[in-house]
């Protein structure tokens, strides 16, 4: 029987975005790209069809309660699509070819590696070349929200995220990669189709659109507890990431990479193990988390 829905945290988090009604650079690039991707399979929201106008000239709502002026980071490097041959809402990200980031991933995304259930890397949905460029490839995947983006209700829920960490950590690992970049940005939950049971906006899950025939959009969207509503964890980014052929040819390496700017590793100069430095990022990261910070004061 489902729980009770709670709705999510109402103060506005956006800033007022009057000057979005023009798309910016990057959107402009994505714009460009909707009849390729149509015919790849892909449908942008609105707001990059060619014809688009902003949807409040018309309806007289304000911008800010308007779903077309909802817009992906700047650095636009993501961006949300549906998946026309089953309506399944996406994530598109722009990865370079000259670096080892799209290699590591398609590894770890194997069919092989996917089969084993503690891969909590993110999956490989298709990789597309673009028509415009070879520097960069279109990868799909699925769309993902910040973990803490409700908050933990049980130990259950918290020892299930710290698992999925945990047993995450320990497979790339066990298959001779290390990830060199944990942090809390880079670890996210796929809510499923039942945490948020009115959906959630792919640019920001505190909203959601109450009607789908409207463009009206709402803050507060309802969800679930995890307990009720079972969700997945998985490890993102890969651009910092190194693999190994074998566990006999590991290396330790030199500089500062991914967000743990001040470990100690960094401090000397000196090599050190790739995989001694996720394990403490990791350790760091856990401890970021409000419910583990709290009973560690207890």
């Amino acid at each position: 029987m489902p729980g009770p829905t709670i709705e999510l945290d109402s103060k506005p988090r956006r800033p007022d975005i009057s000057r979005f009604k023009d798309l910016n650079h990057s959107e402009k690039r994505w714009a460009g790209y909707q009849p390729w991707l149509k015919n790849m399979g892909y449908r942008l929201r609105s707001r990059y069809e060619p014809d688009w106008s902003p949807s409040w000239f018309r309806t007289g709502y304000k911008i800010i309660d308007s779903e077309d002026a909802m817009h992906p980071p700047l650095r636009g490097k993501s961006m949300d699509a549906t998946r026309i041959s089953d309506g399944q809402v996406i994530s598109m990200k722009l990865v370079p070819t000259h670096t080892k980031e799209l290699l590591i991933w398609k590894f770890l995304s194997s069919p092989e590696l996917r089969k084993d259930p503690r891969n909590h890397c993110i999956p490989l949905f298709d990789v597309h070349l673009l028509p415009d460029t070879d520097e960069q490839v279109l990868v799909a995947m699925p769309l993902l929200v910040e973990y803490d983006i409700i908050p933990f209700e049980t130990p259950g829920e918290v020892m299930s995220c710290l698992h999925s960490f945990l047993e995450g950590l320990m497979f790339m690992h066990e298959h001779n990669v290390a990830h060199l970049d944990i942090a809390s940005v880079n670890v996210m939950m796929d809510p499923g189709p039942s945490l948020f049971p009115k959906g959630f906006h792919p640019t920001d899950p505190l909203y959601y659109v109450p009607n789908p025939s409207s463009p009206k959009i709402r803050l507060g969207a309802p969800h679930i507890s995890r307990t009720l509503a079972p969700v997945q964890y998985y490890y993102i980014d890969f651009g910092e990431s190194v693999k190994f052929d074998d566990f006999k040819h590991r290396e330790r390496i030199y500089g500062r990479v991914g967000h743990a700017r001040d470990a100690p590793e960094f401090r000397t100069g000196r090599s050190y193990d790739p995989f001694k430095l996720d394990i403490r990022a990791c350790g760091d990261m856990i401890k970021e988390i409000p419910e583990v910070s709290a009973r560690d004061c207890d």
